[in-house]
Order: C-alpha cells, then sequence, then structure tokens
C-alpha cells in the first residue's frame, strides 16, 4: 500500500506537468489552443486497499487508513509546492484581484497577529529573513494557503491516530482544505494576474505546474474503487429480512427479490434496525458502508461488484448504501466474469434498465466491468474472448436501446 503511494511522490507527481507542457508544446506548433486550466487530461485511479474480494485482510479501517494516507500524500506534495512558489513570487505588481485578495487575508490576519505568529513560529516553517510585508500579495496568499495545508496534514495524522474520528467531519471542522476549489481559486487568481501584468515566465513555471497538478490530482490524489463479491451482499441483506422476520431474502427467487428491493429503494423509511445481530462478515460488510459514508466522496470511484450475476446484486449495493447514509452514493459497477455470466449480462441489465426507478437513478450513464482472467479460467481462452467480444457489443446495443450512455472495463 505504502509503496504503491510512494511512485506518486517519487514519478508520477512531477510527471504530470511535464507530459502537459509536451501537450501544450505540440498544441503551439498547430495553432491550436493550449489545455485549459481548469480542466485534466486523465484521473488516476486504484484498487489498493479497496479490493477486499476473497481477502480478508482488507477490512474497513484498511480502506478509511489508505484513504486518508493518499490524502497525505497529495497535502505533502502541494505544502512543498507552495513553501516553493513563495520564494518564486516576491512581487508587488499585481492585478487590483490580486491585491484585494492579498488584503482580505492580510486584514484577517491582523485582527489575531500575535497567535498567527506564534503558530507560524511553532511550526518550523521554510523561513524568510523577514516577516512577508503586506506590499508582497503573492506571498500574503501563498502563505496563508501554507496554513491551511499545514491545518490539513494534521487533520489527517490525527486521523490515522484516531480509527473512529469521521475523516469527512474532521476536515470539515479544522480549518482543512476539503474542496480542491478552495485551492485552485488563489491560484488561478496569481496566474491571471501574473498574465496580465506580462509575467508570462514567472505564471508558466512552477505555478502552472502547481495548477496541472491540483487540476489532476485534487485533493485525493486517486480515486479508490471498492469491490466485494456480489454474495456477501446477499448475505447481508438477508440477515437484515431475517431479523424483521420478512424471511430468507437468500432463498427468494430473483423476482421476488427485484421486487422487495424496488419497493424499499423507492419508499423512504429506514430498512436497516438499529442494533441488528450480525455475524463477523455481515457485520465487515456493514461496517464497510458506514466507513464510506465518513469519507471525503472525492477519495472514491466505483463500488464494483464481482461475480455479479443478476440485477439484484447491483440493486442490493444501492440499498445498502443509503441504508448507511453513503451520500452522494458511490457509482454501482457490476462486473460479469464467468462464461455463463457474460452470457446472461445483457439480460441483466435489460432487467436493471427496465426497471423504472433504477433507470432514472442512473441518470443515463452506466459503468459494467467484464472479467478477462476468470472468464479465461472458467471457459478457456478462446471461447473467453469470444464471448468477452460478444458481450461487450450486446452491452451497448441493450443500452442504446434504454438511451444509457454505456462505460466499460
Amino acid at each position: 500500500m505504502r509503496s504503491g503511494l510512494s511512485y506518486f511522490s517519487t514519478v508520477i507527481f512531477d510527471v504530470v506537468p511535464a507530459f502537459h507542457r509536451r501537450i501544450d508544446t505540440a498544441l503551439a506548433k498547430m495553432g491550436q489552443p493550449l489545455l485549459p486550466l481548469d480542466k485534466a487530461l486523465f484521473k488516476f485511479g486504484s484498487w489498493m486497499g479497496g479490493d477486499r474480494d476473497g481477502n480478508p485482510n482488507v477490512t474497513a479501517e484498511t480502506t478509511r487508513d489508505v484513504v486518508v494516507l493518499a490524502r497525505l500524500e497529495a497535502v505533502n506534495s502541494y505544502f512543498r509546492q507552495v513553501e516553493n512558489l513563495m520564494f518564486d513570487l516576491s512581487i508587488w505588481r499585481c492585478s487590483s484581484e490580486m491585491k484585494e485578495l492579498a488584503e482580505r487575508i492580510a486584514a484577517a490576519e491582523s485582527r489575531e497577529a500575535a497567535r498567527v505568529a506564534e503558530e507560524r513560529k511553532k511550526r518550523n516553517y521554510a523561513d524568510f529573513w523577514a516577516p512577508i510585508p503586506s506590499t508582497e500579495p503573492f506571498r500574503v496568499v501563498l502563505s496563508h494557503m501554507r496554513d491551511r495545508l499545514y491545518n490539513t496534514r494534521q487533520v489527517l495524522h490525527q486521523c490515522l491516530i484516531h480509527p473512529n474520528m469521521s475523516v469527512r467531519g474532521a476536515l470539515e471542522e479544522g480549518g482543512a482544505y476539503l474542496d480542491i476549489e478552495d485551492m485552485a481559486r488563489p491560484l488561478q487568481l496569481m496566474y491571471d494576474s501574473l498574465i496580465s501584468t506580462h509575467d508570462e515566465s514567472v505564471a508558466n513555471a512552477r505555478l502552472l505546474d502547481l495548477l496541472r497538478q491540483i487540476r489532476t490530482f485534487g485533493l485525493s490524489l486517486m480515486g479508490l474503487d471498492i469491490r466485494q463479491e456480489s454474495t456477501r451482499h446477499t448475505e447481508v441483506v438477508d440477515a437484515i429480512t431475517t431479523y424483521l422476520g420478512l424471511g430468507s431474502y437468500a432463498s427468494w427467487d430473483e423476482a421476488k427479490r427485484l421486487k422487495f428491493l424496488t419497493d424499499e429503494l423507492q419508499g423512504k423509511r429506514p430498512l436497516m434496525p438499529p442494533g441488528m445481530d450480525m455475524n463477523p462478515d455481515v457485520k465487515e460488510v456493514v461496517a464497510t458502508f458506514r466507513m464510506l459514508s465518513e469519507l471525503p466522496h472525492d477519495s472514491l470511484g466505483a463500488y464494483i461488484i464481482s461475480m455479479a450475476k443478476t440485477a439484484s446484486d447491483v440493486l442490493a449495493v444501492v440499498l445498502l448504501q443509503r441504508e448507511t447514509g453513503v451520500r452522494p452514493a458511490l457509482r454501482v459497477v457490476p462486473l460479469f466474469e464467468t462464461l455463463e455470466d457474460l452470457n446472461n449480462a445483457p439480460d441483466t441489465m435489460t432487467t436493471l434498465f427496465s426497471n423504472d426507478w433504477y433507470r432514472s437513478h442512473i441518470n443515463g450513464l452506466h459503468e459494467c466491468m467484464i472479467g478477462y482472467s476468470d472468464s479465461g479460467k472458467d471457459a478457456g481462452r478462446l471461447a473467453a474472448a469470444w464471448a468477452l467480444y460478444e458481450t461487450q457489443e450486446k452491452l451497448v446495443s441493450v443500452a442504446a436501446k434504454w438511451g444509457v450512455c454505456a462505460m466499460g472495463a
């Protein structure tokens, strides 16, 4: 886990802006506009610490730690970049908007000057020969950003120390960065100011690199996909229905499961009773969903259902997210792996898309995954390759029929 994250700080983080520069150079040679600063060419995702399919060592706590460590990796990188910019941007000339922002920050800090100075002294910042004067607006704003990045780092360290602390709640209350736009806006303002004062060479150096990194990595560094096997969700719903005296969900046929799940999703009452008896396996799955509700949404990618077989496998995860407060909900992605499941996948998705509630829920967009490894082991490489091809073609056709944009992996 830590080894995988280390590639970001040692290689990927610096390569991204260099790659963007090469693209910009190629575009300029063709007389085309350069890449917009508020967009990313790509985003990074991972399964490290999120893929619990068949691995009992990947628990709710493991996933939480990976999310916190990934955010720490991003924040530490931004902290170093901001400190470097503070040495670069000792410029007094700026736009009126930039001057206004710096004056607003300086005025707020002056009201608590002694406390601010004392806090900064304790933090062992890379220092200058003298305090930053108000006549250097870029450094005033960057100094404020450095303080918030430091606070963010401290909050994340506390989250690692205290496993029961809500990561999202702690970031919201700790004077930390939670929304990447809070970082991007002042940096974009600096860039625009430098361009307006004809300091393009300064704007297009470290500052441009940091803007590219922020748009690519955000505060999360990467989106973590969660993966769990379909029968584990069946066990949870079965435990709920059995506890409530509704019968055994696991023994119901597909039609009864779909009706139950759809009725619950259309209703407003909570389904999962507090204090419900759970065996360890059920408890771990529920703990994972509850942990997801306490993580920043930008740190999470998709919820992938391995060995997905039926439409109820998908609806069960949608329901469990609602019951445990995962908001906004993660997109749910069925992974069809065996030859039989690949062949049945078009019918499975047809059943889902024909469900009025679900079709409204997905808002015209759906992702499916197909299993290259397991299908090959199940049917042989040739049969699996053909089934994979046919399934993809049919899934796209089914999605188009229902007006859904299909994505796949």
